[in-house]
């Protein structure tokens, strides 16, 4: 079941980190469905989760042409652009990926709905 409670990268490790930050800042190549490669890893969804959840501050960086696209966007688009869906979610050391399973247990839907909600809000910061 993953790392042992407290060691690095632990999810209790995870959590505190993102507890003591005033910003978690995600940086993206982009966001939009079918490009979006971050929106596919495991451990970048739990950090947006956990700090919406903590009321942590998120910011966005785009690169390149998705800032650009990002700016002619309307909040609406954005809305629609990005799709999380932590069962298609992937981590590189798969146990990691259980344990987070473990800590969502039930609420995907939940989780998915606060984490779209965090990155469009983020997103609509961008300028």
């Amino acid at each position: 079941h993953g790392r042992p409670k407290g060691e690095p990268g632990s999810l209790a490790e995870v959590n505190t980190i993102i507890g003591s930050v005033g910003t978690v800042l995600c940086v993206l190549h982009d966001f939009r469905v079918g490009s979006a490669v971050y929106l596919r890893r495991s451990w970048f969804l739990y950090e947006v989760f956990i700090a919406a959840k903590q009321g942590i501050g998120i910011d966005a960086a785009l690169l390149g042409p998705s800032r650009d696209a990002l700016k002619q966007m309307t909040m609406s688009e954005i809305d629609k652009s990005v799709v999380v869906d932590w069962q298609q979610a992937r981590a590189t050391i798969s146990p990691d990926k259980q344990e987070i399973d473990e800590f969502i247990g039930a609420g995907h839907d939940e989780f998915n709905e606060i984490v779209h909600q965090a990155l469009v809000i983020a997103l609509g910061k961008v300028s």
